[in-house]
């Protein structure tokens, strides 16, 4: 049996254009086959870190029309304001 990924390794994204990310949902981190929704808004979370000025996200929501599947995902973003201090 291998050793299980890291939270930090199966939320990587990779940027692939401006605003554009790539990513993998990893297999290991689902729930009867689907990933976890906070699973989810982590990778969105780092794809959304490399688009501001800020190191973290503060706050956060989200709603999920259904499942993905494990496997390859983009991920697109558009920064809409940026604040100061956060």
């Amino acid at each position: 049996m291998s050793e299980p990924a890291s939270f930090a390794a199966v939320s990587a994204v990779v940027p692939t254009g401006e605003g554009r990310y790539r990513g993998e949902i990893h297999p290991g981190w689902t729930i009867a086959g689907k990933p976890n929704g906070g699973y989810l808004l982590g990778m969105l979370g780092r794809a959304a870190t490399c688009e501001v000025p800020h190191p973290h996200v503060i706050a956060t929501s989200a709603h999920y029309l259904r499942p993905p599947e494990p496997g390859p995902v983009e991920l697109e973003t558009q920064v809409l304001r940026v604040g100061r201090s956060a």
